[in-house]
């Protein structure tokens, strides 16, 4: 069965982002989390959105090893 709902452990593997950053961007609003009981949790869609909005980088902003 697949999830549609993920703990911010879950989210902070997914996404390689540190816990600090993502209660951040709760705080800020740009990420929605609910909670159930003591748990945060962030609905799939609600990720999936958040990482649609981060900004794009562009091909001549990337370091070239």
């Amino acid at each position: 069965m697949p999830k549609f709902a993920y703990s911010i452990r879950d989210v902070c593997d997914l996404t390689s982002a540190g816990r600090t950053a993502i209660y951040a961007e709760i705080k800020l609003g740009r990420l929605i989390a609910r909670k159930v009981g003591r748990r945060t949790i962030i609905l799939e869609s609600e990720l999936k959105a958040w990482l649609a909005a981060r900004p794009v980088i562009k091909e001549d902003a990337v370091p070239r090893s």
